[in-house]
């Protein structure tokens, strides 16, 4: 089985390795957005289900369901911010990290189509806590932290989290991907 390879530090510079550079060469051939895209609408409509849960059961929301919620929701973003960023750099790029390692690689004009989005879907809803900054930072490392349901120890949720403004962020990025790639003619 395949481990990744680390970046190398030579001379305190990052240099990508042999092994990891043919890994993401390799990942740039397979990678057909329109799966991903599928797939990251899977996670999202999976998200938006256990969300809705939240306005019936709340007690048992929290108990169960906040997250497989989020975790869903935030690989949602996930997937579409790798399928943002095949379309903006052609190349398929790795990591959970939903600014560090996706959203800040983007383009200027791509970063200001998302942020419009999100203010237009939050427009929507009067319930939103967490503004498009706020709400990329806060879920900036969701997915990692909320898949086991614990955080050092402690219920995830013990902690603090705004479901309407994920799913503003995931519906923005979903209006994203489809408005650029319905220019675009990928077949399976």
């Amino acid at each position: 089985m395949y481990k990744p390879q680390p970046i190398a530090l030579i001379d305190g510079t990052r240099r990508e390795t042999d092994i990891s550079r043919k890994r993401r060469q390799l990942m740039n051939k397979k990678v057909n957005p329109n799966i991903l895209i599928r797939t990251a609408k899977g996670f999202l409509n999976v998200g938006r289900d256990l969300s809705n849960l939240q306005t019936k059961k709340t007690i048992l929301f929290l108990g169960y369901y906040v997250s497989p919620c989020i975790t869903n929701l935030s690989f949602a973003c996930e997937l579409f911010l790798k399928a943002i960023i095949m379309n903006d750099k052609k190349q398929y790029t790795e990591g959970h990290r939903l600014f560090d390692e996706l959203y800040s690689t983007l383009s200027t004009r791509i970063k200001k189509q998302i942020s419009d989005e999100y203010d237009r879907q939050s427009a929507l809803n009067s319930h939103i806590i967490y503004s498009f900054s706020d709400c990329l930072h806060n879920y900036n490392n969701a997915f990692c932290l909320w898949r086991y349901g614990l955080f050092e120890g402690k219920t995830a949720s013990g902690l603090q989290y705004d479901l309407v403004a994920l799913n503003c962020l995931a519906l923005s990025l979903e209006s994203v991907c489809d408005n650029l790639y319905q220019k675009e003619n990928f077949s399976d």
